[in-house]
């Protein structure tokens, strides 16, 4: 009998949950990076709902724009709300004052670039 990796059937698109994407911006004196701008993100969900909660988020960091300074991150589309608050709730990014602001939500990537 072969012994080897056994082939695992995919989860069904159906039964994977949807999801959304929130395109946002972060304003400040100075350039922020996308290492830094990813950490903070991660961080302050962390502190407000825990990693449980942040888990079933499903929170997903897709990109930051260095030059526009404008980023987007992927959630459950049954944490949308809690996502957007968390966002608007950033005032700092390493060291620097930072102001972010939800520009738009949607279900693909392809209209937030648009």
């Amino acid at each position: 009998m072969k012994q080897g990796k056994k082939n695992l059937k995919p989860i069904p698109l159906a039964m994977r949950g949807k999801k959304r994407y929130i395109k946002f911006s972060a304003e400040s004196e100075k350039p922020l990076k996308e290492r830094d701008v990813q950490h903070s993100v991660f961080r302050i969900f962390l502190e407000k709902f825990g990693a449980i909660e942040t888990a079933k988020t499903r929170l997903f960091f897709v990109g930051f724009g260095e030059s526009k300074q404008i980023g987007i991150i992927r959630c459950s589309n049954k944490s949308v709300e809690e996502a957007k608050e968390t966002l608007e709730k950033i005032k700092e990014i390493s060291g620097e004052k930072v102001k972010v602001k939800v520009i738009r939500v949607s279900g693909t990537i392809k209209k937030l670039k648009a």
